[in-house]
């Protein structure tokens, strides 16, 4: 049967946008609060994973299996903002986060235990209602750098951050507010 155009729903579908999203983290490593994160973060990715390939040979033939599955990294500007009544600064919640993972006082590096959290990226319709999310599971920084800063640029000063991850569940979620973002709570949970 042929498209009529005129009969099309295309009117009808919203798009998900790319501005509509928030990222939240169960928990802040190191003392930092996560709502600061989730107010700060302005750009970041979703999740993608890969999968290895295993060829297998026979005779005059190859054949392919799916291997080992490999996850991207993430990455995410934060602003970094002075430090509001009550609340804490980009790179005040980072500097807590990665000296859960390597003290530079005494050489100590944490547990994983101490230093992993799980966390959310959740996309938003019009109204703030959750459309779709990934629940990220065992992350940390593996990179964060403050960026640079310069007398000839007024921008907003930004902490850049590569989260690692052990893996995502996917999920298409309608419902929960913005003040009630998945948080994967049925899943895993770091100690």
């Amino acid at each position: 049967m042929p498209i009529v155009l005129s009969t099309s729903d295309s009117a009808k579908l919203e798009p998900k946008r790319k501005n509509r999203w928030v990222v939240s983290f169960d928990a802040v490593p190191g003392g930092g609060k996560s709502e600061s994160l989730s107010f700060c973060a302005h750009t970041g990715t979703k999740p993608q994973i890969t999968f290895d390939t295993v060829e297998e040979a026979r005779l005059n033939e190859k054949w392919k299996f799916a291997g080992k599955p490999t996850w991207n990294t993430l990455s995410y500007n934060f602003y970094d903002f002075i430090a509001p009544t009550g609340g804490q600064s980009s790179f005040t919640i980072m500097n807590g986060w990665w000296r859960t993972i390597y003290e530079p006082t005494t050489g100590q590096m944490g547990y994983a235990i101490e230093y992993k959290t799980h966390g959310t990226v959740a996309m938003l319709d019009p109204k703030g209602n959750v459309v779709q999310t990934w629940h990220i599971f065992y992350a940390y920084p593996s990179d964060i750098n403050y960026g640079d800063i310069s007398y000839e640029d007024s921008g907003i000063a930004e902490v850049m951050v590569v989260l690692t991850y052990d893996y995502a569940i996917p999920g298409d979620e309608v419902g929960p507010t913005l003040g009630n973002i998945a948080s994967g709570e049925q899943y895993p949970k770091v100690i």
